[in-house]
């Protein structure tokens, strides 16, 4: 029968349009568009089973499952150099090729020969930059994304984007949240005083901005110990220098 929507568990087919069989492949995700984002690497919480035979080391190449998509990923462990059975940790997969998925999203990891199942987990991260292991800010971030309150994961999202002043929608994406729900929440935040919205819709992270006048001052206090004659600096000279400050750290 004809259904304007399905949910998941349900078995669905769907009429697409204006596409050759050829340039549809198993694995394929039908989105809505910019709702989720391509990517070769995923941050994830990885955990070896229990009855695996096998320990997963450090830059391992491995096949993973996800929905009905299978990649080859290579596992960077981000805080040990091996996965014993039964123990998890936060890794970073690196593909060979970009995939679609959502925070929260499950998949499956098999080794990669012989074919057996070693493990699974959770996905954090759907598009991270590429890390160091062994570092403590790294793994605080992924335990927030992993565990934390949805305020916290506001919070830590808002500040990754900086200045940039991002929207709701630009924030929902990366949390894997729906912007209809995330608005309220932004809202308390901004009444409680820890996220700013300088322009309508538009949002700040209260820290940042903090960041901001304090890189601001010493600015101008270089400025005016190399230039003691000048009245000031110029707004243009003043606000590239902040701006790149901040993008650098």
């Amino acid at each position: 029968r004809d259904v304007e929507a399905a949910y998941a568990g349900q078995r669905t087919a769907v009429n697409l349009a204006g596409i050759k069989k050829a340039l549809v492949r198993r694995g394929d995700t039908v989105v809505s568009p910019g709702s989720v984002r391509a990517s070769r690497m995923l941050d994830v919480h990885l955990r070896c089973l229990d009855s695996s035979r096998r320990t997963i080391l450090n830059n391992s190449q491995l096949h993973l499952y996800h929905g009905a998509s299978v990649l080859l990923a290579k596992v960077v462990l981000l805080d040990r150099d091996a996965l014993s059975p039964g123990e998890s940790c936060y890794a970073q997969l690196r593909l060979r090729e970009p995939v679609s998925v959502k925070p929260g999203d499950r998949f499956v990891i098999r080794f990669y020969s012989p074919l057996e199942t070693i493990g699974g987990g959770l996905i954090l991260d759907d598009a991270p930059v590429r890390h160091k292991r062994g570092d403590s800010a790294v793994l605080a971030a992924l335990r927030i994304r992993e565990s934390g309150s949805d305020a916290e994961r506001i919070l830590q999202q808002l500040a990754a984007f900086g200045c940039a002043l991002p929207g709701t929608e630009q924030l929902a994406q990366p949390l894997g949240m729906d912007a209809a729900l995330l608005l309220p929440q932004l809202g308390q935040l901004a009444t409680a005083g820890r996220i700013l919205e300088p322009l309508p819709g538009r949002y700040l992270s209260s820290a940042v901005f903090d960041g901001l006048w304090e890189t601001c001052r010493a600015l101008l206090a270089a400025y005016h110990a190399r230039n003691p004659l000048h009245t000031g600096m110029r707004d243009a000279e003043l606000r590239q220098k902040l701006f790149r400050s901040s993008a650098q750290s």
